[in-house]
């Protein structure tokens, strides 16, 4: 091999090494500009109750799996359905104020703590008493009607009664191992994330 076919490695060397250095900033950027294209705005409050509602659908069906399941987890996953209806509370904070935000935590709190009660009925094949579960999904419906009129009081009250029914369904199933059933889009809490109610 002469000099000139050296100089030529040399060279094909050095532009197969900047090719490689330019596409892999090409695909840094093309990789940033995606995270950040599908990264959250916080500042839009819809946007974000989406993602917080995602969040209670899914922990609440973990909650759940736990609990028919014997899982140890269950403490720790209910802590964080916990923090979840803080998280909702702190998201009507931004548009509502502080007081609107503790109120709408203490009340999901509540929602929380009566499905866990009639989980316990279902998980101990006791007639399931769902009063007090429909009862705080009325007084969220009204509590959120307090807030912004936009809707009809009864269609938010329909729509968190449904809410409640879907997660008993859901609770039901799971019990008889079947785990088919998942989150459905026409689920009441999907349907209010998606911007039904923006809330």
């Amino acid at each position: 091999m002469n000099l000139v076919h050296v100089f030529i490695c040399i060279v094909l060397v050095i532009i197969l090494i900047l090719v490689s250095v330019l596409v892999g900033k090409t695909n840094t950027s093309h990789q940033q500009k995606r995270l950040l294209k599908h990264s959250f705005d916080y500042s839009n409050t819809n946007a974000l109750y989406y993602r917080l509602w995602l969040t209670h659908s899914y922990l609440s069906r973990i909650v759940m799996i736990d609990r028919f399941t014997n899982d140890p987890a269950l403490s720790n996953d209910l802590n964080y359905l916990y923090q979840n209806q803080k998280d909702i509370g702190n998201a009507v904070a931004i548009t509502y104020g502080r007081e609107a935000g503790n109120k709408y935590t203490e009340l999901l709190t509540q929602h929380v703590q009566q499905a866990v009660l009639v989980f316990d009925d279902i998980f101990n094949g006791k007639e399931i008493n769902s009063d007090n579960f429909k009862k705080n999904a009325d007084a969220i419906a009204e509590f959120l009607y307090s807030l912004d009129d936009t809707y009809p009081l009864e269609e938010l009250k329909t729509e968190w009664r449904n809410h409640v029914d879907h997660a008993i369904t859901a609770a039901e199933n799971i019990k008889d191992n079947k785990y088919d059933f998942s989150v459905k889009a026409d689920d009441p809490t999907l349907a209010m994330a998606g911007g039904l109610y923006a809330y």
